[in-house]
């Protein structure tokens, strides 16, 4: 089917075994991002807007499209420089919750560990590099007093 679409090219070469390369009339657009993916296979000669080109009108399309990209990126880096601050900022009054609320700093350090998180007391206790023992028994004292709670083996703040 691709190669009667025009997009691969077949070659045999001694033996049996068939080959097949993209053609070289072919473009494959490939687009990444950490979110999305997306590809796109068309002959050259099919290029989006080689119908009537245009080249001084291309360029000033162009130009105007990496404005508005380039603005797009301001904003979002304003965005994130945002949710940055705002994050650091609710990170600090945790972690000061935590210490108020906890009756010991082991407390304060297992509650602050589970502000990332659901996890098991093995979890937690590699994690903040403690004998499992001990922070399970810490754990089950402030399940006591409603601070935390268990589900499918995984502790999180009440």
């Amino acid at each position: 089917m691709l190669e009667r679409a025009g997009l691969v090219e077949c070659y045999q070469e001694q033996g049996r075994r068939k080959y097949f390369r993209i053609a070289r009339k072919t473009v494959l657009e490939v687009s990444l991002s950490p979110h999305s993916y997306g590809v796109r296979a068309y002959l050259s000669e099919d290029a989006p807007g080689r119908e009537d080109a245009n080249p001084a009108r291309d360029l000033k399309n162009l130009r105007e499209e990496l404005a508005g990209l380039e603005q797009k990126r301001l904003e979002l880096r304003r965005l994130l420089e945002q949710i940055d601050s705002r994050e650091m900022e609710i990170k600090r009054i945790a972690c000061q919750a935590a210490q108020s609320y906890a009756e010991n700093q082991l407390e304060a350090e297992i509650l602050s560990a589970l502000f990332c998180g659901d996890a098991d007391a093995s979890r937690l206790a590699e994690k903040l590099e403690m004998a499992e023992a001990v922070v399970a028994d810490r754990l089950k004292q402030m399940k006591e007093r409603g601070a935390v709670h268990i589900a499918d083996h995984k502790w999180s703040i009440r």
